[in-house]
């Protein structure tokens, strides 16, 4: 379905308001994550400052159970396993349309993400910080990683993973990815100091890479 039974049932609607509601549906495909509200909102406004204030747009009430519908309808299914885990390309990209997609090793159930700006960084950077954490860590996964370096104002984080566990292992395959991925941007990776908490399996893995 795609959301428009509920503007079928008006007669009267408006060639204008009609398109103001197919507005507000592109907007929640190009914007996903955004508010359904807030687009309801900011294309309404922008409706009347072209055509008006006279015109009788449905309130969001009305019609927020319809638009969100159609928003679900745009989504992906939630996986109910890590092997069936598909990253939507829309995801893999920066605000600025570049690759954001690190890794998606699929074998070990890793999935990495660096901008190149934040792969620049870390191989600019000789003293990284890694740390994971198990309240973010996206469903189905244990925990989540990131690497942080620090520049003249704060440290920040550069590198984002999904870890399917804390085994020597996975740390191996998501820092062999990491060099990789470096080495595909041209970027040579050469900390002089890694900060992590003491985790055995972590320490062995930045040990060996």
């Amino acid at each position: 379905p795609d959301g428009s039974h509920e503007f079928e049932h008006q007669p009267k609607m408006s060639l204008d308001i009609y398109e103001c509601i197919k507005s507000i549906k592109r907007r929640i495909e190009e914007e996903p994550t955004a508010a359904v509200s807030l687009l309801y909102d900011q294309q309404v406004k922008k409706f009347r400052r072209e055509n008006g204030t006279a015109a009788s747009i449905p309130v969001f009430d009305r019609v927020k159970s319809s638009l969100y519908e159609y928003r679900s309808s745009k989504q992906p299914l939630v996986p109910k396993a890590l092997s069936s885990i598909d990253i939507p390309y829309r995801l893999t990209r920066t605000l600025l349309d570049q690759n954001f997609l690190l890794c998606n090793n699929q074998l070990v159930s890793v999935v990495g993400f660096a901008s190149s700006i934040g792969i620049k960084l870390l191989g600019d950077n000789a003293h990284w910080n890694a740390d994971g954490t198990f309240r973010t860590a996206p469903k189905l996964f244990y925990q989540s990683y990131s690497i942080h370096v620090w520049d003249k104002f704060s440290m920040k984080p550069v590198i984002y993973a999904a870890l399917p566990n804390k085994n020597t292992n996975t740390y191996d395959t998501f820092l062999n990815e990491l060099i990789v991925y470096a080495q595909i941007n041209g970027i040579s990776l050469t900390p002089k100091s890694i900060l992590i908490d003491f985790e055995m399996a972590a320490h062995q893995a930045f040990s060996k890479n």
